[in-house]
Parts: C-alpha cells; structure tokens; sequence
C-alpha cells in the first residue's frame, strides 16, 4: 500500500468535508472524485492502480489523499482502513464503488468466477463498512453503495453479476433500518448502461476479461451525468436512486408488470 497527500495539508480548521471514493481510478468513481472536488470537498482516493490514482489526484484542485490496495485482499483492506482511521478527519461521506462485471451464462461461468464476483462486488464492501461501523456511527457518515439496475432484476450473461448487486441491497437495506437510530444514511444507488471500460473488464466464465467493449455501454450515460445525479440524491438523502437511459423502465416491469419483463429478458440477449 501506498499513500500519497496532494493540494494543501488538511488541517482542523478545513471546514471542508470529506468523502472516500473506492474505485477512483477511472469510470464512475473518477467522475465522482472530480464532482466532489468541484463541490469543494477534499477526497480520499482508493483502488488498486496507484499510477492512475495519482493523475485523478492531481486534477482535482481540493486536498486529495491516496489510499491504495485491492479490496480482493483483506489484510491490505486493514492497512487501508487503518491509514483512514489515523487521518485527521473521517470522512463525511463513504462511496462504495469498486466492482466487476459479467459476461457469460451461468451454464458456462467456473464456480471460482461466481466465487471472485462476490468477494469484489459484496464481501469487500460488507469486510469495509463492519470494519468501520463505530467511526461511521460516531461520525454519521453517510453510506453511497454504487449497484446496479441488475441489483433489482436478473438478465442473461450477469447471474453472478446480479446475484452480486442483489446481495448489496438485502445487506445495506436491512444495515439502514438497524443505524437509523444512529443518524447514518444510507444511499443505494443503481445506475442503467454507463459509457465506461466496465464491460472491457467484465469476466468471461472461465475468469479472462471479455475485452471488448458492448453496444449498450457504449451508449450509455456519460459518467459524469451518473455523478452529478449521485451528489444530488445524497444531498435529498435519497434512499435509492436509479439512473440512466430507457432501461431503467425494467425496475418498473419488474414491480408491475413482471411476466412481460421475463418474457423480455428471456429473449433478449444482452449486447
């Protein structure tokens, strides 16, 4: 693990806030580091590519701080969060955003796949947020989970990717309802197609990454439209929120019209 302190030193009198962004390095988590920098927040940026961290660091004109590790690895997750907890400030807000994706039936995805899905996309989160309950409890930090339109239905070619994302919301609804006497928000926030490398990255079934780009990421939203919609639903405390294109109407088939919606997902293969 590396640290690394850009802009000013933060000090006490800094009456700026700060919020934790994990998956900083590109995507949703660097468009979010840039909006929270414009919003006049200082920022702790974390992931596994410390050379990318740096050159978000470096754009943002607030005080950033680097926090590298890869949250597969648990000890490295315990170094991380005992830098944090040494900081002078605690941040205000905690953006849970590291994950991957999927790209292959369940029929054909190895077990270790489905294994390595949840580790990133489920356990780390859960390994971070127990790891850190009495300083977000004391602090009333505000939670953000970034899921997904597949963490409130299933499609083709993303069983473990949406088993994944479910999972966050049986975990973080039931988490909200326990810290509520506490003053802790918790924001789950489920963005449709993003034009990202997530599908770059996404996992074939026996664990390569698939490396090609899909037609609907592509065309999805940018993500710093997904950002500036994410601030705002934290700042309206929102519970949870959904994102994107014409897509996001499956979460309305799924809880009205749901035959129709199986029907659809049983059809179509996605693209």
């Amino acid at each position: 693990m590396q640290i690394h302190n850009f802009g000013q030193k933060y000090d006490m009198n800094n009456l700026r806030k700060l919020v934790w962004v994990t998956g900083a390095s590109s995507g949703i988590g660097k468009a979010l580091c840039h909006a929270y920098g414009n919003d006049n927040f200082d920022l702790v940026l974390s992931g596994r590519r410390v050379e990318a961290l740096k050159k978000v660091a470096a754009s943002i004109s607030t005080q950033s701080t680097i926090i590298n590790f890869d949250v597969e690895d648990y000890s490295a997750i315990d170094q991380a969060l005992a830098r944090l907890k040494e900081m002078e400030s605690f941040p205000d807000i905690i953006v849970l955003n590291a994950g991957i994706s999927q790209r292959s039936y369940a029929s054909d995805t190895d077990i270790g796949v489905t294994e390595r899905i949840m580790k990133v996309n489920f356990f780390s989160n859960v390994y971070i947020v127990k790891s850190l309950l009495p300083e977000i409890k004391r602090n009333k930090t505000h939670l953000v989970i970034i899921s997904s339109v597949s963490g409130k239905l299933g499609s083709q070619m993303r069983s473990s990717y949406s088993a994944s994302k479910h999972a966050l919301h049986g975990y973080f609804d039931s988490l909200r309802a326990e810290l509520a006497s506490d003053g802790v928000n918790v924001t789950l926030v489920c963005p449709g197609y993003v034009a990202t490398d997530i599908s770059l990255n996404a996992l074939t079934g026996d664990g390569k990454s698939q490396q090609s780009m899909d037609i609907n990421t592509a065309n999805g939203i940018s993500p710093e439209y997904l950002a500036s919609k994410v601030i705002k639903a934290v700042d309206q405390n929102k519970k949870e929120v959904y994102i994107g294109g014409k897509e996001v109407m499956a979460i309305y088939l799924q809880r009205f019209l749901p035959s129709i919606l199986r029907r659809l997902t049983a059809k179509n293969k996605p693209k």
